[in-house]
């Protein structure tokens, strides 16, 4: 059994159940109070962590959007074709 196995069990035998309900209750009001540590810890554990998200607008080097920059790229391509 590894060390966190050993504490996890401990923690499991000397916490009752009344006791946790009792700091979730306290973490609740400190959380609506503006407690962001309270608050983060109930959300990870309600709903889970956040997952990182890519922003799906692409932009160029000039900040425009992609699309304008493929479209002058085809538009260059065409004209020197002709």
């Amino acid at each position: 059994m590894t060390t966190s196995e050993r504490y996890l069990r401990k923690l499991a035998r000397t916490v009752k159940i009344s006791d946790w309900e009792r700091i979730i209750e306290t973490g609740i009001a400190r959380a609506k109070a503006g407690d962001l540590g309270w608050a983060r810890f109930l959300a990870e554990y309600l709903i889970g962590k956040p997952t990182q998200t890519v922003n799906a607008e692409l932009t160029g080097a000039d900040g425009g959007p992609i699309r304008t920059i493929i479209m002058d790229v085809i538009r260059d391509a065409e004209s020197e074709s002709l």
